[in-house]
């Protein structure tokens, strides 16, 4: 019976058939002719107790004796590494070498021997396992192993070998593919030869990987110059996430915390290159490119509104905005989106019209963008105009030289009253207050151009022309009075005055007008002829026009005459222009009888 020590094995009897035992790496085989297995590096103990006077061969050669219970070498090349230990009597070599393979031999004092047949393994290298193919559902690992003699590798999976290996060419290592099952328990990869074993578990979920998810890229302010925005990918085994720029890693991240997504902010710099979020992990990796110019904005401007049309019932108006990326023009009113515009086209500002409605809500023009929206109210009221009425001219006072007028019309929102001449304004007026009409007086100059009155509101204007000479007028001359016939009873009397402008005749008595004339032609005298009655209460000539009037009183008493009294006073006028044409006459004579006597 022997024992062996420190990593050695034991051995019982002389075996019939191989057995194996693995004591601190070292293995013992045991046959008949008394096999011995150590491992380079550690120690076979020899399994035959010697107590006195005994030898130990290597291949037929004395390497050392026991002599009075010490050990002494015969061959220095051993040092230290052969011992005999005195209390088991037992042969040990220690730090085995290939070299020390062989044959041994113990031999007792009686002559007796024990024939060993030591072989020194090198131990078998741990075997190494790499990746084939990491991408799901195909993904395979190769397991290799420097080859040696009787190495053996194989796969195996809850203790079922699935494939195995081995070679006599030492001069490539073994391998072994495997095709990964999901889901599977852990495999073992196991490097064996007759001394040692080394095993590798491969876990699935190790080595074998879903490919990367594209990341996704969201802004968190898209507003200059403080843009930026989130780049996040769903996290997993060895996932990795950064950011890039022309080449150059800006920041990265990756967490063990598979429960929540991987982000990674960037603060995006204008008018830079584009960036880059690259989600990586050892089968795949997946790019989404960031152009600044489509994640950051410039608030969108403010929108203006012009009037199209301001005229009642077909008041329309436009509304426009500079226009950029992700501008979008809307018309809306008490909610509801009425019409809407956008444009690739920023070469030209965005516009939209409206056709309003009168005495509709307030409608909204809306300027928007990703980062920013303006609007701008609309009130019916504020953009629809009625026409504006005609305005009306009155006159003040028609009498030269102070003539004036007033020009008149209805006011409303946002009319004016002016008065011009010659493209000259002379003055103008408007008024908050719509309950009373808007006013404007004017004074008159004389021989002046043609004035206009002009009244006018943001959808409208209307004009009057004023002529002086229309609205200013002299005073009324006196009209004449002369006797037509004097004689009872046809008495008859003609009234006449210097005609002009609006320039009216007329005959009245006792308040009521009796005739009356006028006349467009002005260079003869208008004229109004009246057949007295006798005994008739007063008559009146009256000249009017516009600014005054004359009147002459006539009684019939003064203007007519009984028939004796006439033909007296008829026989003596003409009595008396005859003795005045005789004077006349003989006066003369006698002045030219003079002239023609010679020395007078």
């Amino acid at each position: 019976m022997f024992v062996v020590h420190k990593g050695a094995f034991t051995l019982q009897g002389r075996l019939t058939a191989v057995s194996s035992t693995l004591t601190s790496g070292v293995r013992v085989s045991s046959v008949q002719s008394n096999m011995l297995n150590g491992i380079v590096g550690q120690t076979v103990m020899f399994p035959a107790a010697v107590k006195e006077i005994d030898y130990i061969f290597k291949d037929g050669s004395v390497i050392a004796k026991v002599v009075n219970q010490t050990i002494q070498l015969i061959k220095d090349s051993y040092g230290t590494r052969l011992q005999w230990n005195s209390s088991t009597g037992l042969f040990s070599l220690s730090d085995l070498r290939r070299g020390d393979s062989g044959g041994y031999r113990v031999q007792h004092k009686d002559g007796k021997t024990d024939d060993y047949q030591l072989v020194v393994w090198d131990p078998v290298p741990r075997p190494q396992v790499s990746s084939r193919n990491k991408m799901k559902p195909n993904c395979s690992v190769l397991c290799s192993v420097e080859n040696g003699r009787e190495v053996t590798l194989s796969w195996k999976r809850e203790g079922q070998t699935l494939s195995h290996t081995s070679s006599p060419n030492f001069s490539s290592p073994l391998s072994l593919p495997l095709e990964i099952e999901m889901n599977s328990a852990p495999y073992s990869c196991v490097a064996t030869n007759p001394v040692s074993n080394k095993t590798v578990t491969v876990r699935p979920e190790e080595h074998c990987f879903d490919p990367v998810p594209r990341p996704q890229v969201s802004s968190r302010n898209k507003m200059k110059p403080n843009c930026s925005v989130l780049c996040s990918v769903e996290n997993g085994r060895e996932v990795t996430l950064s950011w890039k720029r022309e080449g150059q890693t800006l920041s990265h991240t990756s967490s063990p915390n598979f429960s929540s997504p991987l982000s990674l902010p960037l603060e995006i710099e204008t008018n830079s290159a584009p960036y880059s979020c690259v989600a990586t992990n050892p089968v795949s990796n997946k790019t989404v490119t960031v152009r600044p110019e489509e994640h950051c904005f410039d608030p969108v401007p403010r929108p203006q509104v012009s009037s199209r049309n301001k005229m009642k019932p077909n008041c329309s108006v436009l509304c426009s905005v500079e226009n950029g990326r992700g501008v979008t023009l809307s018309w809306h009113r008490e909610g509801q989106t009425l019409s809407h515009t956008s444009s690739p086209n920023f070469s030209s500002p965005l516009s939209l019209p409206l056709e309003i409605e009168t005495n509709s809500a307030p409608y909204s023009c809306v300027a928007t963008n990703p980062v920013s929206n303006k609007t701008v109210t609309v009130r019916p009221e504020e953009h629809c105009f009625d026409p504006v009425p005609r305005p009306q001219v009155s006159s003040r006072n028609k009498m030269k030289p102070n003539c004036s007028v007033l020009c008149s019309v209805e006011n409303g929102k946002e009319v004016t009253l002016s008065w011009h001449r010659e493209g000259q304004t002379l003055s103008h007026t408007s008024s908050p207050n719509f309950s009373s009409p808007l006013s404007l007086p004017l004074e008159i100059e004389e021989n002046s151009a043609p004035y206009g009155c002009m009244a006018a509101n943001p959808a409208s204007n209307e004009t009057v022309t004023v002529r002086p000479e229309e609205h200013c007028f002299d005073p009324v001359p006196r009209p004449q009075m002369s006797s037509r016939n004097k004689m009872k009873p046809s008495c008859s009397v003609l009234c006449s005055v210097e005609n002009g402008r609006e320039v009216t005749l007329s005959w009245h008595r006792e308040g009521q007008t009796l005739s009356h004339t006028s006349s467009a032609n002005f260079s003869s005298p208008l004229s109004l002829p009246l057949e007295i009655e006798m005994n008739s209460a007063p008559y009146s000539c009256v000249a009017t026009n516009p600014v005054s009037n004359k009147t002459v009183i006539v009684r019939p008493e003064e203007h007519c005459f009984d028939r004796d009294i006439r033909s007296l006073l008829v026989a003596g006028i003409e009595a008396f222009i005859g003795i005045l044409f005789i004077i006349l006459m003989g006066t003369y004579v006698c002045l030219l009888i003079r002239s023609n006597t010679p020395g007078s």
